[in-house]
């Protein structure tokens, strides 16, 4: 009852958006079993004996424990609400792959097994996977099934049951990405920035079959690391990696002029053709706070050798190349995800 008295006070003085209740969201049945499954008392304890090791664990520790934390002071109220509402998302994504079959089979318990673990980049990896499964199937309405084949012998995320196209799903979560930031939180190298998304992209590639729609998703989920608001700016960072940049000429005898220099992986050209017609569009999704929903952001690849149907992403934030004219153009602003 304490609690709820100063979480109305709060929300009377500051107005502050807590829109999802963790005691709600179980009630209604929203939330999977496997989550406490996955996250045992075993988990729990072992992730205690290396609180110290790391940011990412106590802030892991903090979200997952949230439920049974008693606040002390209306200050400490406002945090743990905002965890017990990251763990509610949590437990939604999780719910979602496992209801798309990403906890079945080897694939399925290695996932779980990084979820589970002590290592901070598995964790990222494996929680980031179960934002995407919840973005497509929840968000976007696809169905998804897990594991298709890739080429050489891979294995891919999900397979998306879109209206007009079966979509192949990989998943990354660049790693290390806190490291490219300046010492003291310094501002973002955005070159390194850039050329760490391009590697994401030349390794998603590899994967990818020909002849089919192949998506991959950059998935920068909150765990508790400083990492770059991507999607928020993506003229500072994927616009550069994967379509070019403005440049300064000097023309011979000519005045310096300001010129589009298409060197990115989606536009830039090898032996005179564009290399990476396998991949059909790049997703990026983030939950950087302070803005604590999912931020989206798809960029269609105009050489691709499968498109795909801009309407598969309803209203998320897209560039794409104009039907006429070719000039790749944006959607729409900003779009949130609850």
């Amino acid at each position: 009852m304490l609690v709820e008295q100063w979480q109305d006070e709060l929300d009377r003085r500051f107005h502050l958006p807590f829109e999802i209740n963790l005691a709600a969201a179980l009630a209604e049945g929203e939330c999977s079993l496997d989550f406490d499954s996955i996250f045992t008392a075993d988990v729990i304890r072992r992730l205690e004996s290396h609180r110290n090791d790391s940011d990412e664990i106590k802030f892991r520790l903090e979200v997952l424990n949230s439920a049974k934390v008693q606040p002390s002071s209306p200050t400490e109220a406002c945090r743990l609400t905002k965890l017990t509402r990251k763990r509610a998302l949590w437990e939604r994504w999780v719910d979602a792959a496992s209801r798309g079959g990403l906890f079945d089979g080897n694939e399925g318990t290695e996932l779980r097994s990084r979820l589970a673990g002590v290592d901070d980049n598995d964790f990222r990896s494996g929680i980031a996977e179960c934002m995407v499964a919840w973005a497509f199937s929840d968000d976007l309405g696809l169905r998804i099934s897990p594991r298709p084949a890739g080429r050489d012998g891979s294995v891919l995320e999900f397979l998306a049951q879109a209206p007009s196209q079966e979509i192949h799903v990989e998943v990354k979560s660049p790693r290390n990405l806190d490291e490219l930031t300046e010492p003291e939180g310094g501002a973002v190298d955005v070159g390194a920035l850039a050329k760490a998304l391009g590697r994401a992209l030349e390794s998603a590639a590899k994967q990818f079959n020909e002849g089919a729609a192949n998506v991959l998703v950059l998935a920068f989920p909150e765990t508790g690391a400083p990492i770059p608001a991507v999607s928020s700016v993506p003229e500072l960072s994927l616009i550069p990696a994967f379509y070019g940049e403005d440049t300064l000429l000097t023309p011979a005898g000519g005045p310096t002029v300001s010129a589009f220099n298409p060197k990115g992986r989606f536009l830039r050209r090898y032996a005179g053709q564009p290399r990476f017609t396998r991949v059909s569009a790049i997703v990026c999704i983030d939950d950087v706070p302070p803005d604590e929903k999912l931020r989206t952001v798809v960029l269609h690849n105009p050489h691709a050798m499968r498109p795909v149907d801009p309407k598969t992403f309803r209203d998320w934030r897209q560039l794409v190349p104009d039907p006429n004219s070719g000039v790749m153009r944006w959607t729409s602003e900003d779009v949130y995800r609850a």
